[in-house]
């Protein structure tokens, strides 16, 4: 298996994860107040707050395979794509609040700009990476 397969993987559970922590964290009472009433944590908003939680989990053991494949610097500037894929996520949440502006937009753009910058093809070829995972 090549590294792109379990980066994809990690950029995508990564952004599971943001978009569901969000979503739980509009839904449920104050964090002040979970220790005094636990049984929020267990409606539909506690579900979504669970489910980002594993969802960051199985992002890092997919992050973990892919830097076994795959050069540092590359593999981490792809996984800024998942900030784009979040910031496109978060606009279509129910109660997130979020918004598209210009700026943001322009924000957007540079980070795929700056992945496709360092991801893309190069000169020099990179050393051979060796590894036993």
């Amino acid at each position: 298996m090549n590294g792109l397969l379990p980066l994809g993987l990690s950029i995508l559970l990564t952004t599971l994860a943001q978009l569901s922590l969000r979503a739980a964290l509009v839904r449920l009472p104050a964090m002040a107040t979970w220790l005094s009433t636990p049984s929020a944590l267990f409606d539909a908003a506690g579900l979504l707050l669970a489910l980002g939680i594993l969802c960051y989990g199985l992002s890092l053991l997919a992050w973990l395979a892919a830097l076994a494949r795959l050069p540092l610097g590359r593999a981490y500037a792809a996984l800024g794509l998942s900030y784009v894929f979040v910031h496109l996520g978060a606009a279509w949440l129910p109660g997130a609040a979020e918004s598209f502006t210009p700026w943001k937009t322009l924000g957007v753009a540079l980070v795929v700009a700056g992945v496709a910058l360092v991801g893309g093809p190069r000169a020099s070829a990179a050393p051979t990476l060796r590894n036993t995972l």
